[in-house]
């Protein structure tokens, strides 16, 4: 009997540790289960709102270049009305300045007197003046946009003021000795440096 006993204790414990190890594995199943679900329910939340979030950035970014093309087309269209053109805009003038100067410089240095020559060059300077000025202010006004018109013009002036200039040094010895064609010649070089004032 008592051996009977004894067996039948050791088959119940046998049992009882054998529930409790199915009992935690059913539980662990459950345990990774319910993790399992967790994730993919979170890899599910999170999905969309990657796959909306692109393509908002890309239309931000699409708006943005609309944005700075417009910006650039309009910047464009403002400098054409306000005739900043470049360079090519005051070429004309540089043009007309150059040409006046070669028929001032002419008419002195192939006249058969120098005086003579000097009164001829005045009187096509005093002919001349009013346009070719009107001309440099209106060039000088349409070259506000362009750093390199308002140099180009600006070399003009220096340059062809200089070709005048020189006619006191070619005829520096008959200003010395001539007094009246010293005041003429003065006034003809006075005169074309006044074309280029403000």
């Amino acid at each position: 009997m008592r051996k009977k006993r004894a067996h039948g204790l050791l088959v119940g414990l046998a049992c009882a540790l054998a529930a409790a190890g199915c009992g935690g594995d059913a539980g662990d199943g459950k345990t990774n289960n319910a993790n399992v679900a967790n994730t993919q329910t979170n890899a599910n939340h999170d999905a969309p709102a990657n796959v909306e979030t692109q393509p908002a950035a890309n239309e931000t970014h699409a708006t943005a270049e609309r944005v700075g093309a417009n910006a650039n087309a309009n910047a464009n269209e403002n400098a054409n009305a306000s005739g900043g053109g470049g360079e090519e805009s005051v070429e004309p003038v540089l043009g007309e300045i150059a040409s006046f100067t070669d028929e001032l410089l002419k008419k002195i240095e192939e006249a058969s007197d120098a005086s003579a020559g000097v009164a001829a060059a005045q009187k096509f300077f005093d002919a001349r003046a009013g346009e070719i000025r009107a001309r440099i202010v209106a060039a000088r006004a349409s070259a506000q946009a362009s750093a390199g018109a308002r140099r180009s013009l600006l070399e003009s002036e220096v340059d062809n003021s200089a070709r005048i200039s020189n006619l006191q040094t070619k005829y520096l010895d008959r200003t010395m000795s001539d007094a009246a064609f010293k005041t003429r010649l003065d006034k003809l070089v006075g005169d074309y440096r006044r074309l280029f004032e403000d």
